[in-house]
């Protein structure tokens, strides 16, 4: 799976910036623009493909985290429950027999539900509290992935039909007696989702710099009231740091 979220997205034609695309001078347009826009448009295209997907799987992972973690959950008090229950038995059963009971065999047969519930425990910390925060930042990012290249393609499609426009009207000479205002309502409608991509970017920065602020924040409580887990210690292991978003 490639790396789109540190991938450099298409370059923009030489001399081209975002704004010339949405806004590009009539006196410095060239034919030669419309062409590798129309390049950049094609590079494009699989970009938004490939980021969607990548997008849908992040919450589908997510969401399949939080399942687990029920499941997980729900096996955890139930082994708790039949731990204790065994538990129990085995003390009633030492009080009964008195010195005739073997205690060792009754710890033994103790162990393995003992050794059941702090797995199941061990688990369900894993995925709460390494897996599914990991995961939510994986999402957020991949939503501001795209965001990112539907700015650069809402962008693209602005100056292509802004430079199209322009082509059909030098050709026709509207510019030969000098400056004219031309306003085309597709050009303007599609300036305007553009300017609405990069608001979308602009909220999916924050929605990412809130989360990454919010997990640190709720790491930092535990951490200070000793609420980290024994699996969140293993975890911060360099051997075993690569588990975390696994």
């Amino acid at each position: 799976m490639p790396d789109i979220y540190n991938a450099d997205p298409p370059a923009l034609p030489q001399g081209v910036s975002l704004v010339d695309l949405i806004d590009p001078k009539p006196s410095e347009h060239t034919a030669q623009k419309t062409g590798k826009l129309e390049e950049m448009k094609k590079k494009v295209s699989p970009a938004v493909t490939l980021r969607t997907a990548t997008l849908a799987k992040a919450c589908t992972d997510e969401q399949d985290l939080e399942r687990v973690k029920r499941e997980l959950h729900a096996r955890h008090m139930q082994a708790k429950a039949e731990c204790a229950h065994l538990r129990v038995s085995s003390c009633d059963e030492l009080i009964a027999l008195g010195p005739s009971s073997d205690a060792q065999a009754l710890a033994g047969r103790l162990r393995p539900a003992d050794d059941q519930v702090a797995l199941l425990a061990d688990a369900v910390d894993l995925v709460e509290f390494i897996r599914i925060p990991a995961a939510r930042i994986a999402r957020v990012e991949a939503h501001l992935a795209l965001c990112r290249i539907k700015e650069l393609a809402a962008s693209i499609d602005a100056g292509l039909a802004h430079s199209e426009m322009l082509d059909k009207l030098i050709i026709a000479g509207v510019f030969d007696g000098g400056r004219v205002g031309v306003i085309s309502e597709d050009v303007e409608r599609l300036r305007a989702k553009a300017k609405e991509c990069e608001r979308q970017v602009g909220l999916a920065e924050d929605a990412l710099r809130e989360e990454r602020k919010t997990q640190a924040a709720v790491y930092q409580n535990r951490f200070t009231h000793g609420m980290i887990t024994r699996v969140e210690a293993a975890v911060a292991i360099p051997i075993y740091a690569g588990h975390a978003a696994q």
